[in-house]
């Protein structure tokens, strides 16, 4: 049995419902079953080391004292020791506890220091970063997306779609959407809460666009969600992360690279059509293949 604790998200519901038909795979978004209590210690008190009442909800508990040694914990978007204490304190002796990192670690400065902490508790550290994965010698497990997605377009209304807040990278967004101001260009930059969108609606945005754009933060190496939507919808991808050529999906027709390929050509890639991937390939990055690869 996988158990998976992660962040309290649409984008994971949609992700993880290509698990919907594994009967070994159990899924909690963390703070959906614990109250405001659980996530005040959390929160401020951190290395906190208290019985796990008082870190997670009575459902979560339950599930995890039913594991047995063999069974797995993966643990995402959440770096508190104090979570991991508990965790390590409901679950019998052989249950594996698993960290998956998402994001690269610059941008989690308080994690850099928690790293031998949570490795000397016995946790196995993971990241979808593979320079994270050799400078804080962690497991390096690739991004992943719920790729069995119905990939028929709507009415495309836009040549480009971009969707990502600013992150210290707001100068080189509003440069790549100067350069594609004679296309009809979507692009979304949230600053407040009142900005954000359901992901149910980045969905449409999608389906409604011909290629989707990325623009990477500063010192990361790998992709973001956005080739893997791509990949899964069968649009063209614009990006300034040249280490896309490593991945086995990329192809030159399907993707092109800023800095690297010559924008002259942007119309030309933009109007051809898509070159479908093996589906081997595809695979590689499912849902079911990152489970499967702990």
């Amino acid at each position: 049995m996988t158990f998976i604790i992660h962040a309290d998200m649409e984008l994971w519901d949609f992700m993880l419902n290509g698990l919907k038909d594994r009967k070994d795979v159990k899924d909690f978004p963390l703070n959906r079953y614990c109250n405001k209590f659980h996530r005040f210690l959390r929160s401020y008190f951190p290395y906190l080391d208290v019985p796990s009442i008082f870190i997670i909800g009575e459902e979560i508990r339950h599930e995890l004292k039913s594991l047995v040694p063999g069974d797995r914990v993966i643990i995402s978007a959440y770096t508190q020791p104090c979570l991991f204490n508990a965790i390590r304190k409901t679950v019998k002796n052989g249950v594996k506890i698993c960290l998956w990192m998402w994001n690269p670690i610059s941008s989690n400065h308080i994690f850099k220091n928690n790293i031998e902490l949570l490795r000397n508790k016995g946790v196995s550290l993971h990241t979808f970063d593979t320079k994270d994965s050799d400078d804080y010698s962690m497991i390096y497990h690739n991004t992943f997306y719920n790729m069995n997605v119905d990939t028929h377009s709507n009415e495309i209304k836009y040549d480009f779609y971009f969707l990502g807040a600013a992150k210290k990278r707001r100068a080189e967004i509003d440069k790549v959407e100067k350069e594609l101001n004679n296309y009809r260009c979507h692009f979304l930059i949230p600053s407040s809460t009142s900005d954000f969108i359901t992901y149910k609606k980045n969905l449409s945005n999608i389906r409604e666009s011909k290629c989707i754009v990325e623009i990477v933060q500063h010192k990361q190496y790998d992709i973001t969600l956005r080739p893997l939507e791509a990949l899964a919808f069968k649009k063209k991808l614009l990006t300034n992360n040249s280490h896309i050529k490593r991945y086995p999906f990329y192809n030159k027709q399907n993707i092109f690279i800023l800095g690297e390929d010559n924008m002259k050509f942007i119309g030309d890639f933009l109007n051809s059509p898509f070159v479908e991937i093996e589906e081997d390939i595809v695979k590689q990055f499912d849902v079911n293949n990152w489970i499967d690869s702990f």
